[in-house]
């Protein structure tokens, strides 16, 4: 009780429930509890006669509605809510084709993408890994331009090449027939193939420049077999492991171009034209082009060959 009088003592407090009066004026009920709250009914107000919890001659019309009801409504129905969304048939229908157009649009860019990161790493990784075997060979032999090469014409004699500075280098590798390979390539007749761990292929042989040729087919036996693409081209003529056709101050420029090398012209470019004689080696440059720019295929890249063979 005693609270309740601290309620009422304060100014405020008693003006508000004052106004309430202008329904129920409760001035004599609140002498219970010891407070005078003098309430008036204001103008146009009606006097209320309380009895009991009922409240008999009492004008409810000047209350304030929360909200109006609708001409001819008697009461508010409850919203049921229970009842569950969902989307029509049309709508999934709709929603799922505009999801396969996006998808069919970008799907084949992903795919491409994520087939030139592919690529761009497992050729420097093979890069690497010959280019070790081939630095190891150099502990047990010497500067490999010091290496006994055989002019490339015998099977035999580059087999034995092969079997004497690369492959005891290089761990895991198994040989494959020698030569040209049914429904793959190969470097040329007299070629030495073998295969990686991993499945990469490498197709080389030594020639009288006292170089080694190599081709590295990243994807093994898969499509497309395009130089380039899948297929790219090493030689140790430089004295080390490095693009076919390489040589000191080549840019990107010259690449995409078309440069002269050894009375060869080489280049990168997507497919062959009718004009290209028969000295121009067709897209052997891409793997300086790559290595140039980091081992990362750039958007200038000629990725689609459309050339036939894998030259």
């Amino acid at each position: 009780m005693k609270n309740i009088r601290e309620f009422f003592k304060v100014g405020f407090v008693k003006n508000r429930f004052c106004n309430k009066c202008a329904i129920v004026c409760a001035s004599k009920n609140s002498s219970l509890l010891g407070v005078n709250l003098n309430c008036t009914l204001k103008s146009g107000h009606t006097k209320v006669a309380r009895e009991g919890n009922n409240f008999a001659d009492t004008d409810f019309s000047l209350k304030r509605p929360a909200f109006t009801l609708a001409e001819g409504a008697t009461h508010v129905a409850h919203w049921n809510n229970s009842r569950k969304i969902a989307f029509t048939l049309a709508e999934v229908l709709i929603t799922l084709g505009i999801i396969g157009v996006v998808a069919a649009m970008t799907m084949p860019s992903l795919v491409a993408n994520y087939e030139k990161k592919r690529t761009a790493t497992a050729v420097k990784k093979a890069y690497s890994e010959l280019s070790q075997a081939l630095k190891l060979a150099e502990v047990d032999y010497g500067d490999m331009e010091y290496w006994d090469y055989p002019d490339g014409a015998d099977v035999e004699e580059n087999k034995a090449f092969v079997n004497r500075y690369i492959t005891p280098y290089y761990k895991g590798v198994t040989m494959l027939q020698d030569g040209m390979i049914s429904d793959w390539t190969g470097i040329s007749d007299t070629g030495i193939n073998f295969i990686s761990s991993n499945g990469t292929i490498f197709s080389g042989k030594p020639n009288s420049t006292n170089a080694f040729y190599v081709l590295i087919d990243v994807n093994g036996f898969k499509k497309p077999n395009k130089m380039g693409t899948d297929i790219f081209y090493f030689a140790t003529s430089t004295g080390k492991l490095m693009p076919d056709g390489w040589e000191d101050g080549l840019t990107r420029e010259m690449i995409l171009n078309g440069y002269s090398h050894n009375g060869h012209t080489y280049t990168c470019k997507t497919a062959k034209s009718e004009n290209d004689d028969a000295t121009l080696q067709a897209r052997h440059a891409c793997t300086s082009l790559l290595m140039i720019d980091g081992w990362e295929f750039k958007k200038d890249y000629p990725w689609k060959y459309t050339g036939s063979g894998s030259y």
